[in-house]
Order: C-alpha cells, then structure tokens, then sequence
C-alpha cells in the first residue's frame, strides 16, 4: 500500500488537555506504586510470621504447638491472604494508570512535534499501525507508534481529529478520532456527483 495523505486536527488547547491528562495518570500510578510498596511489605512480614515458627517447631523444637503460636500463624497467615489479595487490586489498577500515562505522554509528544514544526512524517500500514517518523535533514532518527486502529487496506486518505471523554472511573481519557477514505469512497462519490 502506498502510504496515505493524512490530515491531524488539534488545537494547542487540545494539547494542553492531554497533558493535564498525562499528569494526573502519572500521579495515580505513583500513588499506587506507594501503596503498592506497602502493601509488598506487610505481604513479606505476615509471610514470614507464618514460615518462621512453622519451621522452627517442625524442623528444631520437635514439640507440641502452643495454642498462641498457632494462634499467631493462623493471624499471620489471615493477614497475609488479605494483604495479596489487595496487591492484586492494587498491581491492576497501578498497571492500568501505566498504560494510561504512556498513552497521554505518546499523544502530547505528537502533538509537540507537529505545534514546534519539526520536521516528521506520518506513516501507516494495512495492519492499522499509524506511527511518526521524527526526521532530521529527511533522515529518520526517532519512530514512535501514534494509534493502533482496524485494517487501513486501500485507503488514500487518514483524518486523525483529537478527541476526549470523561469516565467517572478514571477522568479525562484523550484519544485519536480516525477518519479513513478509500480509493472505491472516492470513486463512488465522483460517480455521484458525474450522476447529479
């Protein structure tokens, strides 16, 4: 396929948005990245309040379990279960504001180069892949993946158009609006408008 005409629509309010939107999910994944830390920490102590008297009773003391003790590892063990399972909340979510804050970073970096008037290039496979090339005196030094859409076979022309929404769940969420044009749309509408 030879590579589309592309046409990128944004404002440089547009771009002040998604970097607001960069910024509060690179400070939810640090937040839970935090939490995470601590939550890694009571996972390991109540671990090894289990481990540790288990072991020793059963390898070194060879006696009779004391009611406390196994009160205690029985706690330690309670906790420890509690403590992953809320790690596995919180890996989800930390991972999730991850993806989200690599998302917005790759969006404001697009929206940069285009507003600084470097030199780039857009480019776009039958797969779906858009991606930039950053050039320098038209030699490629830098790529970067810009959206990932449905197939993109035959088509002459791409819009990508800024969009946003707002999910209660996670705030703004910034994406790319694509808009393809096929060598068989512009027949037909030359064939329309030859028929009017």
């Amino acid at each position: 396929m030879s590579n589309p005409e592309f046409k990128v629509i944004f404002t440089e309010t547009d771009r002040n948005t998604a970097d607001n939107a960069r910024q509060y999910y690179e400070g939810k994944h640090e937040k839970y990245e935090e939490i995470l830390n601590v939550a890694d920490y009571i996972c390991l102590i109540s671990a090894l309040f289990f481990i540790i008297p288990m072991i020793l009773t059963t390898t070194y003391f060879k006696t009779e379990t004391s009611k406390s003790l196994i009160n205690v590892m029985g706690l330690a063990l309670m906790v420890f279960i509690i403590s992953w399972s809320i790690n596995l909340f919180l890996e989800h979510k930390a991972n999730m504001y991850e993806i989200l804050f690599e998302e917005h970073s790759k969006m404001v970096k697009v929206m940069d180069i285009i507003l600084q008037n470097r030199e780039y290039e857009l480019k776009a496979s039958e797969s779906g892949d858009i991606w930039i090339n950053i050039l320098d005196d038209s030699k490629v030094i830098d790529s970067m993946t810009v959206v990932q859409t449905g197939t993109l076979w035959n088509v002459v022309k791409i819009e990508m158009e800024f969009k946003h929404t707002y999910n209660k769940k996670y705030g703004i969420i910034c994406g790319w609006r694509i808009k393809t044009l096929s060598c068989m749309a512009i027949r037909r509408r030359k064939e329309n408008e030859t028929a009017n």
